[in-house]
């Protein structure tokens, strides 16, 4: 590992890709997780190095903080019931 931050951004869709953006324009890597493969080539074009997986979904996220020093939370979905709402933002 880069003596540089590593930053996770869990949820790189819109606000996640700006904010993965400045971050390596100031010289952190920047990891992005999403639950699309095509979502991912997107990222990746950007310089982000993407992750696929569903933080509903704990088996998908095996090895997604391996040298993160930092997360940004950024799921942004306020649609769903109360459960899958505490699911995705507290779980």
């Amino acid at each position: 590992m880069s003596d540089k931050e590593f930053i996770l951004i869990a949820g790189c869709g819109y606000r996640g890709k700006r904010l993965a953006q400045r971050l390596i324009k100031n010289g952190c890597r920047v990891r992005g997780l999403t639950r699309s493969s095509e979502h991912a080539a997107q990222l990746t074009a950007l310089g982000i190095e993407a992750f696929v997986g569903d933080v509903t979904k704990p088996e998908t996220l095996r090895g997604v903080e391996e040298d993160v020093t930092a997360v940004y939370h950024l799921m942004g979905s306020m649609s769903g019931s109360d459960e899958q709402l505490f699911q995705l933002h507290v779980q």
